[in-house]
């Protein structure tokens, strides 16, 4: 197990979103000497761990995407009610993700399969039919 960044720590909030990267990378590394797989890993990178991840900065008020990956937000709000019970008068979620470009042209190459199936099942269905 690696720790990279601890709950709540307060450097992380300070840091930007490059040096974030630049500290997980540099935990990894560690993570390689500690165990004396370095020199294997230099030679090796498909062998290499890899990371995707979201992290909310408090701080900055900011979601940092790293990777392939997607992210949801749930911002509620509360009406402050007598002995110190809330009522929540509004809840809204939000979705964020980053398509690559790879993605719009596999969903696209996706569709046109899907529609040209459509249409030679669709013919061959009349084809057949009519010749019986």
């Amino acid at each position: 197990e690696i720790s990279v960044l601890e709950d709540h720590d307060p450097q992380a909030d300070c840091m930007t979103p490059p040096e974030i990267v630049s500290h997980v990378t540099q935990s990894l590394s560690d993570a390689y000497k500690k165990e004396g797989v370095w020199e294997y890993m230099k030679h090796h990178p498909q062998e290499r761990a890899t990371a995707s991840f979201v992290l909310y900065s408090y701080h900055r008020q900011q979601l940092i995407m790293v990777g392939d990956c997607q992210a949801m937000i749930t911002v509620t709000q509360f009406e402050p009610q007598q002995q110190g019970k809330h009522v929540i008068i509004q809840q809204q979620q939000q979705q964020y993700h980053h398509e690559k470009f790879v993605d719009t042209v596999t969903s696209q190459a996706r569709a046109m399969f899907l529609s040209s199936e459509l249409l030679l099942n669709s013919n061959t269905t009349t084809t057949t039919t009519t010749t019986t």
